[in-house]
């Protein structure tokens, strides 16, 4: 097993589209450079053993589309320094320990189409925002202790395939809402 502390893990090297690192068994001691390559599309780095919390400086890839955490042990909360992917499509740090609350800038990336955060620690409510004026196609939060009321605002959400609010202690306001979304089922 080769890990980040072994081989430091740099994107100096010139990785401009993708860098598919999943299923893994990089550990927690993994150094991420990534000052200079603001033209990397994706980075997946799923499946692995990343114990840490999510580098801050991940902000600085401004030019993600994609990026794949799921499916580690990341602790700590979600930085705001990702409200800098205005460009970000897919976020998925799903099944991961992350703690603290889904945060407002979520809801003010304008390309993001999947968010899915399920199987974390994560509380407090739903983001109004979240679900304002967003394309998203996938919202899946399950498995959180998120509390509080669905947004009544959700069943505005038009292009939404996938929703996922279970196993938390959230309430639901049965108005216009998010039952709209089943008007084509």
């Amino acid at each position: 097993m080769l890990t980040f502390s072994e081989y430091p893990f740099s994107f100096t090297n010139g990785l401009r589209l993708v860098g598919q690192l999943n299923a893994n068994r990089f550990d927690s001691s993994w150094i991420v450079s990534c000052q200079r390559e603001r033209q990397l599309k994706g980075l997946v780095l799923a499946g692995n053993q990343f114990t840490n919390g999510i580098p801050v400086n991940l902000g600085n890839l401004s030019h993600l589309l994609t990026l794949d955490f799921t499916c580690n042990q990341l602790g700590g909360s979600i930085p705001t320094s990702l409200a800098n992917l205005s460009q970000l499509q897919y976020l998925g740090l799903g099944n991961d320990q992350l703690a603290g609350s889904i945060p407002d800038f979520l809801g003010h990336l304008p390309d993001l189409r999947s968010l899915e955060l399920g199987g974390n620690l994560l509380t407090g409510g739903i983001p109004a925002n979240l679900v304002n004026d967003s394309q998203l196609e996938e919202l899946i939060i399950f498995a959180n202790q998120l509390t509080g009321s669905i947004p009544p605002n959700l069943g505005n959400l038009t292009n939404l395939q996938d929703l996922a609010l279970g196993d938390n202690q959230l309430r639901a306001c049965f108005e216009n809402g998010i039952f709209m979304l089943m008007r084509d089922v």
